[in-house]
């Protein structure tokens, strides 16, 4: 590759239906019969990537779960990490679930796993909507999320959704104080916990120097 177009899925590769439009597809196109080569960099899950996105042409990477993973396309292997420690991930864990209104999506092997009862409420709160088949490709109920934290050696995310702000405020406070983590919060009422190791210029700069990319050759929006 000559260079790397570095690209975020929702409201940028994506159109507001989650499909690749016709003129962005076809630009792309054109950058690949360059030499260039498109690296799709999203905060979603493996299984929550279209497949139009993970097969685009000239598309041979994923950089996936905002930075904490790095995947060589088609295959889908993972090549990088960079994961919450699973004594931390715990302690996350156990904060959330000492506020009633928190629910927990623990992300792990490509998927959101969550309680059955928050996968009903999710596809519910999303029926008739594009989103409702993206959450159903890529969450998972299983009957206790906490125990696939102890059988795992770490996690690239745990997220959180809930109703109430002001136990979100009461969260985000205790879990600043646990090192290790980064915080990211796209909305008030849902935040995404990753290592503070995890970045999605960080899984770039791991794939340019991979193929002897030199920053002047990336393009990154």
């Amino acid at each position: 590759m000559n260079r790397i177009i570095a690209c975020d899925l929702d409201g940028t590769l994506l159109n507001s239906s989650k499909q690749i439009s016709t003129i962005t597809a076809n630009a792309l196109q054109h950058e690949v019969k360059d030499g260039a080569c498109i690296i799709p960099a999203t905060g979603r899950t493996l299984s929550g990537v279209p497949d139009e996105v993970l097969h685009l042409s000239g598309c041979t990477y994923l950089i996936a779960m905002n930075g904490a993973e790095v995947y060589a396309l088609p295959k889908k292997k993972l090549l990088y990490k960079s994961y919450i420690p699973r004594e931390i991930a715990l302690q996350v864990y156990d904060v959330a679930t000492n506020f009633s209104s928190i629910r927990i999506e623990v992300f792990y092997n490509g998927y959101g796993l969550v309680t059955q009862q928050y996968y009903h409420e999710l596809l519910t709160a999303f029926e008739n909507t594009s989103l409702k088949s993206y959450f159903e490709s890529s969450r998972k109920s299983v009957p206790q999320p906490r125990k696939t934290i102890l059988q795992s050696e770490g996690l690239p995310e745990i997220a959180m959704f809930t109703d109430d702000i002001n136990q979100m405020l009461t969260v985000r406070a205790k879990l600043q104080k646990i090192c290790g983590i980064h915080c990211i919060q796209s909305a008030c009422n849902y935040m995404e916990i990753i290592s503070s190791f995890a970045d999605k210029s960080f899984a770039l700069k791991y794939i340019a120097e991979q193929n002897n990319c030199t920053p002047q050759n990336i393009i990154a929006f």
